[in-house]
Formats: structure tokens, C-alpha cells, sequence
């Protein structure tokens, strides 16, 4: 335990044995701790140790602006089960709201509240060629700031989806199948899905009457899941 903290054992003998109370820098490298749950070392909240996140990728509502590492504000506390042939510390699982434009493509057959396994890797961003066909995270940024949404790879880059592009209203497969909906992807002999490297995609700038904005990927969709796959 020491070793893990970085203090010395006789720092965490005395504090155990009640000779010395605990300082700021002991407390501080206790809530730093992957598996210390801080709200209940500073205020009493919750369990002292936090479940183990292994196998797991974080959740978030909103579309993130890049690493979930740097974006724990928008993540939603939830942690839901993925393969470890998928987890990354670069991916979450991103929630589809009730009037995300994504339900309006008839051919992806998504519901709201179905989970976007989303890889947000340079990796896999910084390759344009591979982008095709893929559902990404967008932001645009123009006079007024920066809005997210998803687009759609091609030929010529990455074009933001719009409702307007979005002709057909769909509900999705019903809810009683668990079924996963591949975006893109080759099917393994493990039955996982594998798939080619997506490419660089340099900011690209969209012109009209109204304004100039420069729009940049964010994220690629890996494949998507119906959530009640968690709830049974």
C-alpha cells in the first residue's frame, strides 16, 4: 500500500494505529487512487472502494471532445461491460438520445438509448481513406463556437449529417432481440467484429452564405449495441 501511495510504512503504520492523523498529502494520494472512491474518503459517501473497472468502458450522454480521460466532466458515472478485445482507454460508449438525427437513418435501424462504442484514437482518426462509410463524431466549430454532431465518411472527407439528409424516420429493430448492429466491420472466427483502420481526416472547410466553419472528426463509431443487452 505504501508503495502504491508513494509514502514511507511507518507514514501508514501510525495513521493505521491511530499515533497520527492523517495530512493533506496522504489524503490526497489516497483519493488519486484508481480504487478509492474519494467522495467517501472526504465526505463519507458511498463504499471506500470503488468497483473494478476492468472489462468495462466509460458512458457518456454527449458527444466528447476528445479522450474520455480528459473529458470525466461529461462522462455519466456508469461504466457498462465490453470485450477485452475492445477496451481501450481511448474508447466509451455513447448513449443515442431520443432526437439524435442517427435515428432518422433508416438503414442503421437505431433506437435511442442504444450504446455507440466510439473510438476516439488518432489512430484511427488520422486516416482519411478508411473513413468511408464510417459514422463519425464531428465537431464544427464556426462564429458562434463549436457544436457536435455525427457525419458520414466518403470519397471527399467527412460530411456532417443533418436532419435534412436524414429522409426517413425509423423506430429501430424491436427491443426484444439483442442483436448487434455492425456499422462496419469483418467479421473475426471469434465472432468479434474487426475493423480496417480509419484514417486521417484533416479539418476541412465548409462554405456557405451564411458563414465559414472548419469541422473536425472527433470519433468513429466501432459498432452499436441495443442497451437492454446490460439490463436483463
Amino acid at each position: 500500500m505504501a508503495e502504491d501511495l508513494g509514502v514511507s510504512h511507518g507514514l501508514i503504520s501510525k495513521v493505521c494505529n491511530g499515533i497520527q492523523m492523517p495530512g493533506k498529502s496522504l489524503l490526497k494520494a489516497l483519493a488519486e487512487h484508481p480504487l478509492v472512491n474519494s467522495d467517501w474518503l472526504y465526505r463519507g459517501g458511498g463504499e471506500p472502494l470503488l468497483p473494478p473497472t476492468a472489462g468495462t468502458l466509460p458512458v457518456s450522454n454527449a458527444i466528447l471532445p476528445g479522450l474520455p480521460s480528459t473529458c470525466g466532466s461529461l462522462l455519466t458515472g456508469e461504466r457498462l461491460a465490453v470485450s477485452r478485445a475492445w477496451e481501450s482507454d481511448s474508447r466509451y460508449w455513447l448513449r443515442l438520445r431520443p432526437k439524435s438525427e442517427l435515428l432518422e437513418v433508416a438503414s442503421l435501424g437505431l433506437s435511442a438509448g442504444d450504446l455507440l462504442l466510439v473510438e476516439t484514437s488518432q489512430d484511427y482518426l488520422e486516416r482519411p481513406d478508411l473513413l468511408a462509410n464510417r459514422i463519425c463524431l464531428v465537431s464544427e466549430t464556426h462564429e458562434h463556437g463549436t457544436t457536435y454532431g455525427f457525419g458520414r465518411g466518403d470519397d471527399s472527407g467527412v460530411k456532417i449529417l443533418n436532419r435534412s439528409s436524414a429522409k426517413s424516420p425509423h423506430s429501430g429493430p424491436s427491443r426484444r432481440k439483442r442483436r448487434r448492429i455492425t456499422i462496419r466491420g469483418e467479421e473475426e472466427p471469434s465472432g468479434e467484429q474487426t475493423l480496417s483502420r480509419p484514417a486521417k481526416v484533416s479539418p476541412e472547410k465548409t462554405t456557405d452564405k451564411a458563414e465559414t466553419s472548419v469541422h473536425s472528426t472527433v470519433g468513429v463509431v466501432l459498432y452499436a449495441v441495443r442497451e437492454m443487452f446490460w439490463r436483463d
